[in-house]
């Protein structure tokens, strides 16, 4: 099977964490979690109040900065609560370890 994307010019922070990866996960077991950013009810709800602030937007906007690369005149800020209560979605850590085999 062919891979499904190519990853050689994706640009974010993350990937200085990625040579982190089994301390992360075995840090993320120890805590009994089996994956990274998991979506709870509370995550939901505290994304929908901060997010849905007026002091809250900066947060959110530069938190979906770290993830995603945003451009700042394209942000719909009005949405932010909308986006946060559905992204993060989460992974588990074996997709996570599997990331870090991939050619970067």
């Amino acid at each position: 099977m062919a891979p499904v994307a190519y990853m050689g010019r994706m640009r974010t922070p993350l990937l200085a964490l990625l040579p982190y990866t089994q301390l992360i996960g075995n840090a993320l077991r120890l805590t009994g979690s089996g994956g990274i950013m998991v979506s709870t009810a509370l995550t939901k709800l505290g994304a929908a109040y901060i997010c849905g602030s007026d002091v809250g937007v900066d947060v959110c906007v530069a938190a979906l900065a770290v993830f995603n690369g945003v451009n700042w005149k394209e942000v719909n800020v009005s949405r932010l609560s909308v986006y946060f209560s559905h992204d993060p979605s989460g992974t588990s850590i074996r997709n996570v370890y599997h990331l870090t085999q991939s050619p970067l």
